[in-house]
């Protein structure tokens, strides 16, 4: 789709319609405790066209306009992780390395049990320099108490040490 400009366009302007569409027409407010109804999925189909936007204006370099969609997405649904991590990818786009980390890492913290956000903040941290940081994140993968370094270059060695120097560089 983005090879072809003409599709991009349309792609585009299709869902930044319906967003505008769906802003509009008024965003329910409704208690946990209401009855859905038929239009009740309003609120998750208004994130998911934010994510979506955001994650393709950043795909196009327009990443301000990608970073303020998401910012809206947050508002609105800020426990979920994967708004959390696309923030820190586009931050990474930019160049800002301690604000990726900084994004991918509360990610990480609402939702503790998902090994890919832990991995991910941890990769995120050793780009940025936080090597001590990073290891830390790595060692809650391991049963090893204290230091996790000298564990973790045995059963991460490559990556780890590889990564570990790239803030030298």
């Amino acid at each position: 789709m983005y090879q072809d400009i003409q599709k991009r366009v349309i792609v585009e302007e299709l869902v930044d319609g319906y967003r505008r569409t769906l802003e509009e027409n008024g965003l329910p407010d409704r208690s946990p405790n209401d009855v859905p109804e038929p239009d009740g999925d309003v609120p998750t189909t208004y994130l998911w066209t934010l994510y979506f936007l955001a994650q393709h204006f950043s795909h196009i370099g327009q990443h301000p306009r990608a970073l303020s969609l998401l910012s809206s997405a947050i508002t609105h649904t800020p426990t979920l992780p994967e708004l959390h991590a696309l923030r820190g990818r586009i931050l990474k786009r930019l160049g800002d390395f301690g604000g990726a980390s900084i994004a991918v890492n509360d990610a990480r913290l609402l939702d503790g049990q998902d090994r890919f956000l832990n991995t991910k903040s941890a990769k995120y941290k050793l780009r940025a320099g936080l090597i001590e940081e990073a290891g830390d994140t790595f060692g809650l993968f391991t049963k090893v108490s204290g230091m996790p370094f000298p564990f973790l270059l045995l059963i991460l060695g490559t990556l780890f040490s590889e990564r570990c120097r790239e803030p030298w560089r």
